[in-house]
């Protein structure tokens, strides 16, 4: 597991030592700290199963007496024994918990103890929603036969069933009343179907198939027949009942069209509107597709249908795609004419704004545009560093610390939520504590969650205060937003693999904002967020999931590959940047399909918007961790006479 801070537990014992106090055991006269002895007694204790009618389950108890955990532990010894016989401990302990984080799971348990015991009454009485879906059709099932109100039921009913997954066996009884009450109409059917197909859940999609009445299943094979090929969807004459069935597949098969033919997606989009074969939702939802498709295309007809439309119905990432294509062609004048174009709100955006005074710098070299890269420069953010450096500016970081009173900090550090999820952090347990901290802020005042946050950076939780002052929408306090964690291991092999080592902060802080067991969807690992294959690669043996997730593992490992990225591209911190997010080959392909581009100009034609927002992220933080820290000399200088080709 990741390695704590020990600066932490120190900090955290000097925050709850004083509320601890012992009724078996005396800390003083074993000199040690009573935290970590009563810390462990807990861990020594936690995994073992207790009676929790014995005498010795009590000895642990009073020895845990006000520690943080004590109810977790106890959590864990109910879970272990589930009885009838032990109803009056359980319910004592959900009452006093009753809606925290540590309740969960032994209600969730308890209450299919109850449901395999045949106790209805007993279930409903501890039964509380969205515990899971099993749980909440157990509990319809109970309601429909006592006769309670069957309508609202039934409508709660209807959004579990429209799932994409299949749901568990425990809610078959209630989905067939459902259906009998004739609630499963065919376009919610067809509905769900497609939701199963798209998410590859073909047993489910062909179990559906079979309850849609034989008239409508023609629908299927020609969906089958657009997924396969989108073209098909211009055949119009197919699709021939014109109800909302049918418009599901149509709405299918026209946003999957406009990314490989916009002109003939235009045409069928124009036709299926004047036969009103749309719902305004599906209608919106293909016209953000079109828009972005037509603001890249080079067909005569599409772009004279995009410049028509109103402002309104341009998305923000069309207007990036127009912007993209004429950088591509340093068509300069075509993009001021189009700035004109956008609402004066919009015009205020740092982009818009910089890439004005870029193009008016372009268009007529000899023009003045210091006074508005100044005015820009000001401000700490991508564009503002890249407005800064145009004029030789010094960079501002704008830093407002968080100015918190001391004994609101002590008061918040005492609360139960505070210090259960602290207590959780410092022994690694990171899932259960951020669970606590979530629930403990919603408690929260504004200037309560900021005296949160201040009390998580302070002891080396940082993922909890970057995240947090995200939220709040408070950006300024840059040293919380931009940590230093792991020092010693960061210094070490950027210093050893001759990397920047503000650049390789700047990667984990977008990456993985410093959680150490953080795991994306497609299953990047730790702080640097690696793919397991190419930690594997890297250290050429074998590794599983929990070695990468070591930090010092995860650190060499990632600034490993930062080092091979930048030979890749001959020392070139943009696309080393940009290979990093999307991977080497698509930054290869992008290489081939642009013309030699300045750096800045280049950024904005990336054609992956995540990859375009995490360079332009990547940089903005290098230079922040370059300022804050001294280390090592500023990207955008470079990025002034840079060229992409």
């Amino acid at each position: 597991m990741p390695s704590f801070p020990k600066i932490s537990l120190a900090f955290i014992s000097a925050l709850f030592v004083s509320s601890l106090s012992f009724a078996s055991t005396n800390a003083e006269e074993l000199g040690v700290d009573a935290l970590q002895l009563q810390r462990q007694i807990y861990q020594d204790n936690e995994s073992q199963r207790y009676n929790v009618n014995s005498k010795s389950y009590q000895r642990i108890i009073d020895k845990l007496e006000n520690y943080p955990l004590l109810p977790y532990f106890q959590q864990k010894q109910l879970r272990r024994n589930l009885a009838l016989r032990n109803e009056d401990k359980i319910r004592e302990f959900l009452e006093t918990y009753n809606g925290t984080p540590v309740s969960f799971k032994l209600r969730a348990q308890w209450l299919d103890h109850l449901y395999i015991s045949n106790k209805q009454n007993r279930f409903m009485q501890y039964y509380q929603p969205n515990l899971s879906n099993k749980l909440s059709c157990i509990a319809w099932q109970y309601q429909l036969k006592d006769g309670q109100n069957q309508d609202a039921i039934f409508n709660e009913v209807s959004k579990v069933w429209l799932s994409a997954k299949s749901q568990p066996d425990e809610c078959d009884p209630v989905f067939k009343q459902w259906q009998e009450a004739g609630y499963q109409s065919v376009e919610l059917t067809w509905q769900r179907m497609m939701m199963a197909r798209q998410k590859r859940q073909y047993l489910l999609a062909k179990y559906l198939r079979k309850q849609l009445p034989k008239e409508e299943q023609y629908l299927l094979d020609l969906y089958k027949s657009i997924r396969q090929a989108p073209k098909r969807v211009a055949h119009l004459d197919k699709f021939k009942k014109q109800n909302l069935q049918e418009g599901l597949v149509l709405s299918y098969g026209l946003k999957r069209l406009v990314w490989q033919d916009e002109k003939l997606a235009l045409a069928v989009f124009k036709k299926v509107q004047k036969q009103n074969r749309l719902t305004e939702a599906q209608r919106k939802s293909i016209l953000s597709r079109l828009t972005v498709a037509a603001a890249r295309s080079e067909e005569s007809e599409v772009i004279r249908w995009y410049q028509s439309l109103s402002p309104a119905l341009i998305s923000d990432s069309a207007k990036q795609w127009q912007l993209a294509k004429e950088l591509s062609e340093q068509d300069y004048s075509t993009f001021l004419n189009q700035l004109q174009q956008m609402s004066a709100e919009e015009q205020k955006d740092r982009q818009w704004r910089y890439w004005e005074t870029r193009a008016k710098q372009k268009v007529n070299p000899d023009l003045d545009v210091s006074d508005a890269y100044q005015r820009l420069g000001k401000e700490r953010s991508y564009y503002g560093f890249l407005a800064a450096a145009r004029v030789g500016q010094q960079k501002s970081l704008n830093h407002q610390p968080l100015k918190i009173e001391d004994d609101l900090l002590n008061r918040l550090a005492q609360e139960d939520g505070a210090r259960r999820a602290f207590e959780l952090f410092a022994i690694e347990q990171l899932t259960p504590a951020r669970r606590e901290w979530d629930f403990w802020l919603r408690s929260l005042t504004e200037d309560e969650k900021l005296a949160a946050v201040q009390l998580a950076h302070n002891v080396g939780w940082h993922s909890q205060g970057i995240a947090s002052l995200g939220k709040m929408g408070v950006l300024n306090d840059t040293d919380i937003r931009f940590p230093q964690p792991h020092q010693a291991i960061f210094n070490k092999f950027a210093k050893q693999y001759k990397v920047d080592v503000a650049w390789a902060y700047a990667i984990a802080r977008k990456e993985s904002i410093f959680m150490e067991d953080a795991r994306s969807s497609v299953g990047a690992l730790g702080l640097m967020q690696l793919m397991p294959n190419t930690a594997k690669n890297l250290a050429k043996k074998k590794l599983n999931n929990w070695n990468i997730l070591q930090i010092d593992t995860n650190v060499k490992l990632g600034i490993q590959y930062l080092k091979q990225l930048l030979n890749r591209f001959d020392n070139n911190i943009v696309l080393a940047t940009a290979a990093y997010n999307a991977g080497p080959g698509n930054v290869n392909k992008w290489l081939k399909a642009q013309p030699k581009l300045p750096a800045d100009e280049w950024i904005e034609t990336i054609p992956f918007k995540e990859t375009r927002n995490y360079v332009k992220s990547v940089l903005a933080y290098t230079e922040i961790y370059q300022q804050k820290y001294h280390k090592g000399a500023s990207p955008f200088k470079q990025l002034m006479t840079m060229e992409i080709d």
